[in-house]
């Protein structure tokens, strides 16, 4: 938490108590909320935008015309707190809990806490047996995996051959949406899906 964002928030108790202790109007506004490493975000919890530009009003070091609303579908994981997982850092190793990748070994890229996600460097699942693109036959399209495919590093040569159209982005190479450098997946998972670290 910086140093400018926890004074603001104690402002809210300070306004409660004096601003209003001889008036039956208390501040509408239910909690308010600084996440560890998001600097410069408040999120104020309330049932109408009104009432936190209302409570927000004379408090210099807020500016009332960027109140916005946390979308209804990013509530949740605004205020999700993750547990068990210790403090991850950059090259660390942790596993993951579900997905296709469920209990595979990832390495940790780099971490977005005020997101709570992580970015692994992962050995790909790739299905090499099924066609892509123009090879791809009605017997393909209606081919369901019965088994997660083995790990191995991503082939070029192999997605070439299954009909596979890659495109590059810098360093790394984008196959079905994912992005791959020197064999390894690069992909961004929510916390909640790692175990914590394993050394």
């Amino acid at each position: 938490m910086d140093g400018e964002t926890l004074p603001i928030c104690s402002r809210f108790l300070t306004r409660d108590t004096a601003k209003y202790k001889d008036i039956l109007l208390p501040l509408q506004i239910k909690s308010v909320v600084v996440k560890e490493g998001l600097k410069g975000i408040i999120y104020i919890e309330a049932f109408k935008q009104s009432h936190v530009a209302n409570a927000i009003n004379g408090i210099s070091a807020l500016n009332q015309f960027q109140v916005t609303m946390v979308p209804i579908k990013e509530m949740v994981d605004t205020l999700r707190v993750v547990k068990d997982i210790p403090q991850l850092k950059v090259n660390s190793y942790v596993r993951l809990k579900r997905t296709m990748y469920k209990d595979d070994l990832a390495q940790v890229d780099w971490v977005d806490v005020a997101q709570s996600k992580v970015n692994l460097r992962i050995v790909p699942r790739i299905d090499y047996t099924r066609m892509r693109g123009a090879l791809r036959t009605e017997a393909d399209r209606n081919h369901k995996v019965k088994r997660r495919p083995m790990p191995r590093l991503f082939d070029l040569d192999r997605i070439k051959e299954i009909g596979g159209e890659v495109t590059n982005d810098g360093d790394f190479v984008i196959f079905e949406g994912n992005s791959y450098r020197r064999g390894f997946l690069y992909k961004s998972f929510p916390m909640s899906a790692i175990v914590s670290p394993i050394f």
